[in-house]
């Protein structure tokens, strides 16, 4: 509602003012995306039936509350309605096309510094009400790895640990392997990890040998078994995996005891030409995941 004509919020506080006259004892909330004061001004003038302005916001959660109370002028609670790791759109892309997304191991960091500063933090914590991190169900998106915190029917992201552990105070008794890098590290590609903030491009010869190559560690020092996907780089959301090309959908067993280190994994890139994701998970043995992405193109003039 908030992408077009303001004159809805008037509409909208019709609607308001018809529940608190048939339902007084709930509050009415009308949700925005992303916190422009100009925005919460609006709801302010124009819809004085709203109770609680909700705030759906990613990379930009630092701005909510000088934008929605100090700017916005707003006088009563808000709702964080839905938060996360830095979103699909907010990224950089690797030749021009696929959105970079970050490691497991750094959107579990977003998470709860997130929630910490932002949400539960004193200087906040009088004016907001709640919030509802994204996402548990299965959702659509680049891929099937970048918002859900749980993956595979139920398996445990690093994710879904800092958040039980910004909410509780203390990480869970098992905790998720976690990614801290993939990279392309052969040919003229030498080290290249691709950083979700920076565009990239990544481009390789039909057929070329290329090695990837992972960061990780397990934070129990579990044993850890890989698995490396190559997909085809979806130009429609997904929320499963995606189907393996050219029949790479290997495992690789981790057995050092400290579950941490590098580990390789060498790729013949496909024959035909186009954009192609190197999907990385790395599971434990007790039900917990990390995962990670590299998008890359194999094209012609690609290559050495």
């Amino acid at each position: 509602m908030d992408k077009g004509n303001e004159d809805v919020w008037y509409h909208v506080n019709e609607i308001a003012a018809f529940i608190h006259e048939h339902d007084p004892a709930h509050p009415t909330v009308a949700v925005l995306a992303g916190s422009h004061p100009a925005r919460v001004r609006a709801i302010r003038e124009r819809a004085p039936h709203i109770d609680i302005i909700g705030v759906n916001t990613y990379s930009h959660i630092g701005n909510v509350y000088e934008n929605v109370v100090l700017a916005g002028g707003w006088d009563g609670p808000y709702l964080v309605t839905e938060w996360g790791a830095d979103a699909t759109y907010e990224v950089g892309l690797a030749n021009g096309v696929a959105p970079i997304e970050a490691p497991s191991e750094m959107k579990a960091r977003q998470y709860y510094e997130r929630y910490r500063e932002h949400i539960a933090s004193p200087k906040v914590a009088d004016r907001v009400v709640g919030s509802f991190a994204f996402k548990l169900a299965d959702v659509a998106a680049v891929t099937h790895t970048w918002y859900n915190l749980l993956l595979e029917g139920g398996l445990k992201t690093p994710q879904f640990d800092a958040l039980i552990e910004a909410w509780t105070g203390k990480p869970p008794e098992n905790r998720a392997p976690r990614v801290r890098s993939l990279a392309l590290t052969s040919g003229r590609y030498d080290r290249l990890v691709l950083h979700p903030l920076q565009d990239a491009e990544v481009v390789v010869a039909p057929g070329e040998e290329v090695t990837f190559t992972v960061d990780l560690w397990d934070p129990d020092g579990d044993p850890l078994e890989l698995r490396w996907l190559l997909g085809l780089e979806e130009t429609a959301p997904i929320s499963v995996p995606p189907r393996a090309v050219d029949g790479i959908d290997v495992r690789q067993r981790l057995e050092a005891s400290t579950g941490e280190g590098e580990v390789h994994f060498h790729l013949k890139a496909p024959e035909r030409p186009g954009d192609y994701r190197l999907y990385l998970y790395a599971y434990d043995p007790r039900g917990n995941i990390g995962a990670h992405t590299y998008p890359f193109r194999v094209a012609r003039n690609g290559g050495l």
